[in-house]
């Protein structure tokens, strides 16, 4: 349920901005809430019915489309976290492959943004603005 609220707020939001907004930068794809309630699913070893997950992956997946650009991090451990972030590392590291699992598995076309790549992935996404 809570999974299924972060993505409808998400659509909420980013609906009211395409009203007013040239261009929108979401932080937090649908696809992030579907692969990290995957990995929690995994790592707590429980299940939901096969129904909630087609439909939170359906609206997942169909969103991602919608996108112009999409770039997803990788996780570095080797950057010290922030105050109030999950120092659950097994947890983080599964999150994040789920989510590029997912990309890979549903041929999402996405660019990589890392730390040392930062500038250039910058430079790419100024370009496609302007074009």
């Amino acid at each position: 349920e809570s999974t299924m609220w972060i993505m409808a707020e998400a659509l909420r939001q980013e609906a009211e901005l395409m009203l007013s907004c040239d261009i929108i930068l979401v932080d937090r794809p649908l696809i992030d809430a579907f692969g990290y309630l995957l990995a929690a699913l995994d790592y707590s070893q429980r299940t939901l019915p096969d129904a909630d997950i087609s439909e939170l992956e359906g609206m997942a997946r169909k969103h991602c489309e919608k996108y112009e650009l999409l770039l997803a991090t990788r996780l570095d451990l080797s950057i010290p976290l922030g105050l109030g972030r999950d120092t659950n590392q097994e947890f983080r590291k599964l999150a994040d492959n789920t989510i590029h699992r997912l990309l890979n598995d549903w041929k999402i076309d996405h660019g990589i943004l890392t730390f040392s790549e930062r500038e250039e992935m910058v430079r790419k996404v100024i370009h496609q603005l302007c074009d």
